[in-house]
């Protein structure tokens, strides 16, 4: 019995030494892996800030190049400017709205921002800039036409009551401001009393908005820019055009002519009907008075009375004579 007790205590001491030096292995092992991701990322981090000031000390090199060799280069700077435009803007006017000028270097210039400048004035829609090296810039400019206007009661600016304003409209609705006469070509251009005007919508639109969005004002401009393609063109000449309900327009003649359109229908056919309808007219010799062409079938038509108006007789009064008396 004793040996065997002593066998057994004899192994558990083995065990134990042998657990111990396990544990010590372990803690070992860890120690070393600690170090050892300690020295992998205090090297990467110096790979890392190395590359930084590689990256750092490169962009700067590159900075300075560009802005010593290209930006600063007078070989780059504008010599000549080719501006064209589809409208009556001036080319001093288009410059003087980009902030472009000659002896500008073309490499500095942010063409984006050039623009969006320019397409932030109401009446240019698009535009195309090109850089032509060394030393040319190409501006090509897209402009917005009124083909109406409106009127709109502004406080004056001292202060001393109201004046009416007219604002011209281009077909998309886009709200034109009105143009000086040192910004285009053709003073012509800047008459808009000879655009049709609207009437019968609401003014507080104008105030809040570059673009009307009211579909009946839209249905208006469209009614103009087809009349301006149709046979009635040259025959007759819009003045006023009213909206009334929510389908129908009224377009007033220079001559008084009333002429209802459904916004339902296509204009350019209620266009031609009316030019069937004048064509008529003309033929049996009549001048018509109102017109309505909404109606598709049977459309309701008035004559003007052209017979001169009759005025009625007066009647002359008694001739007075002087009584004699007979003595």
């Amino acid at each position: 019995m004793p040996t065997k007790a002593k066998k057994k205590a004899k192994r558990k001491t083995v065990n134990r030494r042998k657990k111990d030096r396990h544990v010590l292995d372990v803690k070992l092992r860890n120690d070393q892996l600690k170090r050892q991701r300690r020295k992998m990322a205090t090297g990467l981090f110096s790979v890392m800030f190395v590359a930084a000031v590689i990256v750092l000390i490169a962009w700067r090199g590159v900075d300075w190049s560009l802005t010593e060799f290209v930006y600063r280069n007078p070989a780059f700077n504008i010599r000549q400017i080719n501006v064209s435009t589809d409208g009556y803007l001036t080319q001093e006017t288009i410059l003087q709205w980009a902030g472009v000028k000659p002896q500008d270097n073309l490499m500095a210039l942010d063409l984006h921002q050039v623009k969006r400048k320019l397409e932030r004035i109401p009446v240019i829609s698009a535009v195309s800039l090109e850089r032509i090296l060394p030393d040319k810039l190409r501006i090509k400019v897209a402009e917005r036409f009124a083909v109406a206007r409106v009127s709109m009661l502004l406080p004056h600016p001292n202060g001393a009551g109201h004046y009416t304003a007219t604002v011209p409209l281009d077909p998309q609705g886009y709200v034109l401001v009105p143009l000086r006469r040192n910004h285009v070509t053709d003073h012509r251009v800047l008459d808009y009393q000879l655009l049709p005007e609207l009437r019968g919508f609401d003014e507080s639109e104008l105030r809040t908005s570059g673009k009307l969005m009211n579909p009946q004002v839209l249905a208006a401009l469209q009614l103009v820019a087809d009349f301006r393609r149709s046979p009635m063109l040259g025959l007759i000449d819009i003045r006023q055009i009213q909206l009334e309900k929510s389908r129908i327009l009224t377009a007033v003649t220079a001559d008084g002519l009333h002429v209802k359109f459904s916004t339902e229908n296509r204009f350019d056919r209620q266009f031609a009907h009316w030019r069937q309808i004048h064509d008529l007219a003309k033929q049996a010799g009549k001048k018509i008075a109102s017109l309505d062409l909404s109606v598709t079938n049977n459309v309701p038509l008035h004559w003007e009375d052209s017979r001169p108006a009759t005025q009625p007789s007066r009647s002359r009064p008694p001739v007075r004579r002087n009584k004699v008396n007979n003595v």
